[in-house]
C-alpha cells in the first residue's frame, strides 16, 4: 500500500512543480514544429525545405542523355528537313558539373557531350559536327555545329542557368543556300 501513496505524492509533485513553473512564465508554454514538405531537387532547381545537395553528380553517359523529349521532323520545301528536339527535361549543366556559374567553353562542351552520348538521334555516319561561335542572347545561350562539309547545322539552345531546352537540326535539300532564315 505504501508505493501506490508514494506515487500519487511523486505525480501530484510533478504536475505541481509544472504549474509553478507555467504560472512563473506567465502562461502555457507551446511546441510547435513545423514540416517542410515539397517535392524539389536542390541540385537541380532552388528549393524553400532543402538546400543541399545530397546525392553526388551523375555520371557523364547519365548526365547527358536525352530521355523525355518531344521530336518535330518539318519538310521544307527546297527538299531539306528541320527536326526540332524539345520539351526536354532532366538535362543541365547543374547536374552535369553542379550548381555554379557556367561559361561558354562549358555549354560548348555539355553540347558535345550531348551530341556524343545521343548518336544515334544526333549524328549520323557520315557527319562529323565542329562547333561555332557560342552566343549568349539575352537570358539563353546558343551553341550552334556545323558539319564537316557546311550542309548541315545543329543548333542547341540553353536558358542561362544551363538548362537544355531545345535542339534543331537543319538538313539541306538541292537548293540549300547557307542562309539562316
Amino acid at each position: 500500500m505504501r508505493a501506490p501513496a508514494r506515487m500519487g505524492h511523486v505525480v501530484a509533485s510533478l504536475l505541481a512543480a509544472f504549474f509553478l513553473v507555467a504560472g512563473l512564465c506567465g502562461a502555457m508554454c507551446e511546441v510547435a514544429v513545423a514540416v517542410c514538405v515539397e517535392n524539389c531537387d536542390p541540385c537541380l532547381s532552388q528549393c524553400k525545405c532543402h538546400h543541399t545537395c545530397e546525392h553526388s553528380l551523375l555520371d557523364s553517359r547519365t548526365s547527358h542523355r536525352l530521355g523525355s523529349y518531344r521530336l518535330l521532323i518539318v519538310d521544307e520545301p527546297d527538299g531539306g528537313v528541320v527536326r526540332q528536339i524539345v520539351e526536354i527535361s532532366g538535362l543541365s549543366l547543374d547536374l552535369a558539373d553542379g550548381p555554379r556559374a557556367h561559361a561558354a567553353p562549358d555549354f560548348e562542351r555539355f553540347a558535345e557531350g550531348v551530341i556524343e552520348t545521343n548518336g544515334l538521334l544526333l549524328q549520323s555516319r557520315a557527319r562529323k559536327w565542329e562547333p561555332g561561335m557560342t552566343q549568349v542572347i539575352g537570358e539563353s545561350v546558343v551553341v550552334p555545329f556545323q558539319s564537316g562539309s557546311s550542309e548541315a547545322s545543329l543548333t542547341f539552345l540553353f536558358d542561362r542557368r544551363g538548362n537544355l531546352i531545345e535542339i534543331d537540326e537543319v538538313r539541306p535539300g538541292s537548293g540549300f543556300t547557307g542562309l539562316p532564315r
